[in-house]
């Protein structure tokens, strides 16, 4: 048997153990994984890839009750990881207040049939985002149709940016960029607000006006009206007031003010006789004064009224103008001068929206400057980063039986006439990842013209594309943990050979997980799991084993011809092994 890759486990982080209690039909497992290179094999539905929805629990993937085996109410996943360099999850969990004393990452979600969900970290409850993004540091699990992604556009971007180490870089830029486009919102919103301020200002310049324009004062509507009241009954005013007068002090025989001074005469005569009645004499005698006073003002009263047409159309037109401002500004008269006042004061008011805009302009263009150098930086790194990329994927795919290959990487961007941002003068389209356009060309023939791989590549070439890209980009990514669910899909004989070689390669430095079909790749060397399905008891139930010598000679003769295993598939299978 060829010997098994170095690895030193004291360098790399590595999965260390996985237990799973209740997960569909895996009633109780426990794995450990020693060492850097892990085949799984087993026949379809066997449960691999419950193995995998496990370990994906363990990185973050969301839970669901349907997941608990049937006849439990509870569904179990832990997962220890050892940590070769833990500086990086340290502060993040010291950010978290998790206790960082153990030496091993110890992950475990449990799931409930009431629909709960509890993920522990070190024994300590923690969130599911904070799951995720320790996961995306630990692992990456290339699933099995995983490949097809290959083909977005997205992607590939993301598989450049890993390689060249741009993620500082771009977590800058897009918080740079953030915070333009939140900028540029703002600036927007003030402007609208600035038109709506001046569409406010010219209203309240218009009400103003009117309002100063009819010169009312306090108290003006209450006095107009009773001026018009009189107007309106001058001449009932005139007889009437004239009458009174009259009757109190006009005829001198008749009149209330001559008759009281006849009974004033009288009561002289009977105070000289009782001096008791000469209160009720002085009292007559007031009256007397009243009467002769009140008459003389009811004369002149009656001198004063005036029947006057024209003053009673000037009054009643500008009752009219006071009760349409109102009506309109009012309902009273005090509120409409109210409301002048609030206006004169608004529009002597500087509310300085327009060096509020001046300064969020300047703001939003120095942002946009260093959007536009931090998104130069990006495009600069990715365009050499592309070529490296494409070289090392070239020689990956050579040996991977793609000898005539053409791979390039090419980074663009996109003309946009509406776009604020400026590459060498002409005005690009900006996202939050800087405005490059990243597509993977490729030609798999000799004479044939690049391509993007979604118009050229087959299953089997796109498989080992990928294949390509993860070893070229393994290292860059900074990911210790690799799992390939049937990364080989699509290819045999030789190529899948060369593809259990730059697995093996892999693993050298960092932990490899493979699900494989293929004889060619199960029997590379490493730790061979083989994961079996069998009924006790009427139960469906799942288990998995580390094979053996001969356990595996047998495993991979199965793979090579099916269900009769035959002495010279057992031959082929040792051959395979180097054991012949």
């Amino acid at each position: 048997m060829a010997d098994f890759p170095t690895f030193d486990p004291q360098l790399k982080t590595m999965l260390s153990r996985l237990y799973i209690k209740n997960v569909a039909i895996i009633s109780e497992l426990e794995l450990s994984f020693p060492g850097s290179m892990n085949i799984l094999t087993g026949e379809t539905g066997a449960g691999k890839s419950i193995l995998l929805g496990a370990i994906g629990l363990l990185l973050g993937e969301r839970a669901s009750s349907d997941l608990i085996r049937t006849g439990s109410d509870r569904a179990l996943v832990e997962g220890t990881f050892t940590i070769g360099d833990p500086a990086w999850l340290k502060t993040l969990l010291q950010s978290e207040e998790i206790d960082t004393t153990p030496p091993d990452l110890v992950i475990r979600r449990e799931i409930t049939s009431r629909g709960q969900n509890r993920i522990f970290i070190n024994d300590q409850v923690v969130s599911l985002n904070l799951l995720r993004s320790i996961g995306d540091r630990l692992v990456d699990l290339h699933g099995q149709h995983d490949h097809q992604s290959l083909l977005n556009q997205d992607l590939q971007k993301q598989f450049l940016d890993d390689f060249c180490g741009n993620s500082a870089l771009l977590d800058e830029f897009k918080t740079v960029w953030t915070e333009w486009d939140q900028s540029n919102r703002n600036l927007a919103k003030l402007k609208k607000e600035r038109q709506s301020l001046l569409e406010k200002q010219k209203l309240s310049a218009f009400q103003l006006k009117e309002i100063d324009d009819a010169g009312v004062h306090a108290g003006e509507d209450s006095d107009l009206e009773q001026e018009l009241n009189r107007l309106d009954h001058a001449g009932f005013l005139f007889q009437t007031s004239g009458a009174v007068a009259w009757s109190l002090t006009g005829d001198e025989a008749q009149n209330l003010h001559a008759q009281l001074t006849d009974v004033l005469k009288k009561l002289e005569e009977l105070v000289r006789i009782d001096p008791a009645l000469a209160e009720y004499q002085k009292e007559l005698q007031s009256a007397s004064i009243s009467i002769k006073e009140t008459g003389r003002f009811f004369a002149q009263y009656a001198d004063r009224v005036v029947v006057d047409p024209e003053r009673q159309v000037a009054v009643r037109n500008r009752l009219d103008l006071i009760n349409r401002l109102k009506k309109k500004y009012g309902p009273t008269l005090t509120e409409v001068l109210d409301l002048r006042e609030r206006l004169a004061g608004e529009l002597a008011g500087d509310l300085n929206v327009d060096g509020r805009i001046a300064a969020m302009e300047t703001m939003v263009d120095e942002l946009k400057a260093k959007t536009e150098k931090l998104a130069s930086g990006l495009s600069d790194r990715r365009s050499k980063g592309a070529v490296r990329l494409a070289r090392s994927v070239i020689d990956q795919l050579t040996g991977l039986g793609l000898e005539k290959c053409r791979f390039e990487i090419r980074v663009t961007s996109e003309t946009d006439p509406g776009s604020p941002f400026q590459k060498a003068g002409t005005p690009v389209k900006m996202n939050q990842d800087g405005w490059d356009q990243v597509v993977f060309l490729i030609s798999t023939n000799a004479g044939e013209e690049l391509k993007p791989l979604s118009k050229v590549a087959s299953g089997g070439e796109i498989s080992r594309i990928m294949l390509a890209i993860k070893a070229a980009t393994a290292e860059a990514a900074g990911v210790n943990v690799l799992i390939f669910d049937e990364i080989d899909t699509g290819v045999s004989g030789k190529i899948a050979s060369a593809v259990g070689k730059v697995l093996t390669q892999l693993s050298v430095n960092r932990q490899i997980f493979v699900i494989t079909h293929l004889p060619q790749v199960a029997s590379i060397p490493g730790d061979h799991y083989q994961v079996r399905k069998s009924v006790q008891n009427g139960s469906t139930e799942s288990t998995v084993i580390q094979l053996g010598q001969q356990e595996r000679i047998e495993e991979i003769a199965r793979l090579l011809s099916g269900e009769s295993v035959t002495d010279r598939s057992r031959a082929q299978a040792a051959d395979l092994l180097g054991l012949a």
